[in-house]
């Protein structure tokens, strides 16, 4: 944990990780930043890995599969002032793996005299894989996004189901399927949309 005054303002920085059990963990964090859009872009990027098992990316801090959407704010190309509360509960249990996912996090902009960009938001997701065999790999998501946009008082809800399965044809060669549903909710009638996606891929590693 880090305190003190950084950019005008008091800031906080903590993270606690706790092992309930061999294979439970939590992981509990709070930070404070003030970024562009390029620096937060960059630390997002910075944070993308590779299952081992699988091949599809992750987040490198949660170990949940990659989601280019995965705070409930938006980026801008202002420079924000964001507070960020993330917990996150994974767990294994033999060829099944568990996790729990929660964030809320506030960003101000700090370009504007108006709180135009201002927006509050929070998100809960949930996964479950499982190896099927040697070679196979099953997978299922879900999540919900509430944001609050300040000044509009614009409210958008987020609906998120998606399911995977993975093969491993060789050592380094990976190929998957993946259906994706996404609805939001909103109340701008111009921002609602469904969306319903089936996506192949195949990953080779030298």
């Amino acid at each position: 944990m880090t305190y003190g005054r950084r950019d005008d303002d008091e800031n906080l920085d903590a993270r606690l990780t706790y092992d309930i059990g061999p294979r439970t963990r939590l992981t509990v964090s709070y930070a404070e930043r003030l970024d562009t859009g390029d620096q937060r872009l960059v630390r997002d990027l910075s944070l993308i890995g590779v299952d081992p098992i699988t091949g599809e990316l992750i987040d490198l801090t949660t170990g949940l599969p990659f989601d280019p959407n995965n705070a409930p704010t938006s980026i801008t190309d202002d420079v924000t002032r964001s507070k960020t509360f993330r917990a996150v509960l994974t767990a294994t249990r033999g060829r099944n793996s568990f996790s729990l996912n929660a964030i809320y996090r506030k960003q101000e902009d700090e370009d504007s005299l108006a709180d135009s960009d201002d927006e509050e938001g929070f998100a809960f997701s949930g996964s479950w894989s499982r190896r099927l065999n040697r070679r196979t790999n099953f997978s299922f998501r879900g999540s919900f996004e509430n944001t609050k946009f300040i000044l509009d008082g614009r409210e958008d809800k987020e609906y998120l189901v998606s399911t995977s399965i993975g093969y491993n044809i060789f050592r380094n060669v990976n190929t998957f399927a993946r259906y994706v549903y996404r609805r939001q909710d909103s109340t701008l009638d111009s921002e609602e949309f469904t969306e319903n996606r089936i996506s192949f891929g195949l990953r080779r590693t030298f």
